[in-house]
């Protein structure tokens, strides 16, 4: 019925495609659409029930059966514009002849007598993938174009006219036709093409009752994604040659002078953009996504996917979104309509897609123009995908606007990875700059869409990337600069074993509260309820008490400086491993929850050298009217090489290294250096963590806001011991030791021991019953006594 023979041949799961051709005598309409049902059942359907669809938009739910060889329904159409009431008496035959193994047949059907508007066509069913069919109604009706015609018949009748009134000299009279209803068909007459259209229209509405009818479209999205995680693991074809070059190409994409867009420094996915020129803009983005990278990597390249057409529609209306496969290749051709604003031409984006799997198992994905691409089994499928966007284009009267860019999708655990897009869109034509603009703003939040989609909960993800963190090298094996920070931190750690008065910290203390409980500083002035750790360290009071805080505070003679250092020290209930790769991880989904509580104003990884060395900046608040505070480091993790400790440490970035926050934070540079030293304990069932962490917040600021930062400063170590705290069953393993002690080993007890023992059964042992006085116990299966030892000895209590 249609002259197919230069036609896109689409994606086999594209969604929608409507076709329409008009000739002097007929108008011919197709609809074609993926629906959720084999082709055996959606022809069983049709042949039973096309007047419930057709009438009712319903199709009755009925046991699955063969089709029958022939039907035949009877049905009416309203027709708005015709005004009238069309019967329709259609036969319907199943081809059996067209019946194939593939599971692909045809259902004819046509009007079971002449009238003017009597139709003809078939549904034709291709078997699809998932269970699916690719159902496609083609439908003609005999019409012409009665424009024409009556402009053809005005200058005949003029004619007519003329020779009329001759003859009517004559004594002949010409009889005038009986008027007919404006647009109704008279008898024997033909419908105009707009009343043909309507009525094929009409018809084909039930395209859609259908696919509501079988529709599984968040199943059929599933399988497909399943697939293509399938074929991207196991896939062993290259790209070819053309397609290689393009992807080497978008390499240099991301080496720009990048800057942080306002206002998104505090977003899960960092933006930036580079500057436009010529009504181009260059954008970056890049995020952590809950997901493998083959997940991920399947659902870019699902262009066509039910869930993104229906987000395109809410956002787009339905404004054209398209995908052509290119069969044996590692290439695909995407298009789709956008709006930008009121006022502003609709843009139509068409781009050329490729993609590679790289060595070390990320995967590059490339958006390039469409005539990058030159395959040579496909010469002429560029220049006609071309020609299509084109006359679309010319059609709608939109503009075509260009992109190119690329994703790079890199494992960091097996289901957590990170996505990369570098991006240029050009609007083009004669906008304002605001609305260039928002190309990059629109088209990067692609990546929000991602990570929204595919989010979990923060804990399981950072559980996941900790257990996917590498052992971290030996301190031979790392390099010149590493080594040298290293080396930098060891000292700190030296210097805090030294000697010296805390004298200075215990006045500091009594004199400020804030920082320490009322009791600590009680302590501190007393001089001697204080934990002597040494002669060095003021014990502070912990939010935890499974974990011990100390400070030593210093104030350079002559400077307004500050200078602190703080110490924590706890035993963690999990592997050394994995407290470090909690440490290590600055970024950590919990960690950013806890920092955006808090409204820290920023946290950020600058520069990744290695998996175990990296450079962040975070920015802390201080109560006004104190200006914030700005802190660079750069930090790194080894494995100490003679006691096997892992150690962890980090230093201040030089003071020339300044930081894009997207905005003016108005900061001043602090330094802050660390190491903390984790041992393992108890066969790697729990280790032992130490703190040491030296602290200058630049600037003036005051004693008592320093000392209260302290706590927040070393608080890290609390978090970490609550993360992985299993008091029950560490208790339980101690008590079991101890009971395996009194029950199997000899008990044997020193001379000391021996006088306690005596010492205390002299004291209960001669205690009576009847001195016992019962009290008031909380829990009705527990009974309390006291007992008054005679002579006023005070009293002795007991339970059972």
């Amino acid at each position: 019925m249609f002259d197919t023979s230069n036609a896109i041949q689409y994606k086999q799961n594209f969604l929608s495609l409507s076709l329409s051709q008009t000739s002097p005598t007929a108008v011919k309409k197709a609809r074609t659409l993926k629906i959720h049902a084999e082709p055996l059942q959606v022809a069983n359907d049709i042949l039973r029930h096309l007047d419930a669809a057709v009438l009712r938009g319903k199709v009755p739910t009925t046991e699955p059966a063969s089709p029958p060889p022939t039907a035949s329904h009877e049905f009416h159409q309203n027709l708005r514009r015709i005004k009238k009431t069309l019967h329709h008496h259609l036969l319907l035959r199943l081809q059996a002849d067209q019946y194939s193994s593939n599971g692909s047949l045809r259902v004819d059907f046509r009007s079971a007598s002449e009238v003017p508007h009597a139709i003809a066509g078939s549904f034709t069913l291709v078997r699809e993938l998932h269970g699916c069919s690719l159902l496609t109604v083609a439908v003609k009706a005999d019409a012409v174009d009665k424009k024409r015609r009556s402009t053809r018949r005005a200058s005949t009748t003029r004619g007519a006219s003329t020779r009329g009134r001759a003859s009517t000299r004559r004594g002949s009279a010409v009889k005038p036709k009986a008027p007919t209803a404006e647009g109704a068909p008279a008898e024997g007459d033909v419908l105009s093409y707009e009343h043909a259209n309507e009525l094929l229209d009409s018809f084909l509405n039930l395209v859609p009752v259908l696919f509501a009818h079988y529709d599984k479209s968040s199943e059929v999205d599933m399988a497909e994604l399943e697939r293509l995680s399938d074929f991207f693991e196991t896939t062993t074809t290259e790209p070819t040659r053309n397609e290689a070059a393009v992807l080497n190409e978008a390499l240099a994409f991301d080496e720009k002078p990048w800057r942080r867009i306002a206002g998104t420094v505090r977003e899960p996915v960092e933006y930036f953009q580079a500057k436009a020129t010529e009504g181009s803009a260059w954008g970056k983005a890049f995020t952590t996504v809950d997901a493998s990278a083959i997940s991920v990597v399947s659902w870019l390249w699902h262009f066509m996917s039910y869930e993104r057409v229906d987000a395109h529609k809410r956002d787009m209306g339905d404004r054209m979104r398209m995908a052509v496969d290119v069969p044996n290749s590692h290439s695909m051709f995407q298009a789709a309509k956008v709006k930008i604003g009121p006022g502003i031409d609709d843009r139509i984006f068409g781009a050329y897609w490729t993609w590679r799997k790289e060595e070390d198992g990320s995967f590059s994905l490339v958006v390039a123009p469409v005539k990058a691409f030159q395959e040579p089994g496909h010469p002429n499928l560029a220049a006609r995908f071309e020609a299509f966007l084109d006359d679309h284009a010319r059609a709608t009267r939109s503009v075509r606007g260009s992109i190119i860019g690329s994703y790079r999708v890199v494992p960091l655990a097996e289901n957590v990875c990170r996505v990369t897009l570098v991006f240029q869109g050009d609007v083009k034509g004669k906008i304002p700059v605001l609305a260039r603009d928002w190309s990059v703003k629109s088209m990067l939040t692609i990546l929000d869409i991602v990570r929204d989609r595919f989010e979990r909960e923060g804990k399981a993800v950072d559980a996941e990337l900790r257990a996917a963190l590498p052992p971290p090298p030996s301190l031979s094996e790392l390099g010149d600069d590493a080594r040298r920070v290293v080396r930098s931190c060891l000292a700190l750690e030296k210097k805090t074993k030294a000697a010296v008065s805390n004298s200075g910290a215990k006045k500091l203390l009594a004199q400020h509260a804030i920082g320490a409980s009322s009791a600590a500083v009680t302590q501190v002035q007393a001089g001697n309820a204080t934990e002597s750790l040494d002669d060095s360290w003021v014990k502070l009071t912990s939010k935890s008490p499974f974990v011990s805080f100390s400070m030593k505070y210093t104030k350079p003679e002559g400077k307004r400086t500050s200078r602190v250092v703080g110490k924590a020290k706890a035993v963690i209930d999990c592997s050394a491993r994995e407290a470090l790769a909690y440490q290590f991880a600055a970024c950590g989904r919990e960690k950013m929850r806890i920092l955006n509580e808090n409204s820290q104003p920023a946290t950020l990884i600058l520069l990744e050298h290695t998996e175990h060395d990296f450079e962040w900046a975070t920015v802390k608040t201080l109560p006004f009217p104190l200006t914030n505070r700005e802190f660079l480091g750069r930090q790194l993790c080894y494995k100490d090489d003679v006691t096997g400790d892992f150690v962890l440490v980090c230093e201040p970035l030089p003071e020339n290294v300044k930081v894009d926050y997207g905005a003016n934070l108005k900061v001043v540079r602090g330094n802050s250096s660390s190491i903390l030293r984790i041992t393992s304990i108890k066969n790697d069932t729990q280790c032992e963590v130490n703190l040491v962490q030296c602290g200058d917040a630049g600037g003036f600021v005051p004693e008592r806001v320093i000392v209260a930062k302290i706590p927040v400063a070393l608080s890290g170590v609390v978090e970490l011991r609550e993360l992985f705290q299993r008091d029950a069953a560490v208790d339980e393993v101690e008590c079991d030791a101890a009971m395996d002690v009194l029950e199997h080993d000899e008990q044997v007890y020193d001379d000391e021991e021996d006088v306690f023992l005596v010492d205390v059964r002299t004291k209960l042992g001669g205690l009576k019953e009847e001195d016992s006085v019962e009290l008031l116990s909380p829990d009705s299966r527990v009974k309390m006594y006291s007992v008054q030892r005679r002579g006023g000895g005070g009293a002795i209590e007991r339970a059972a």
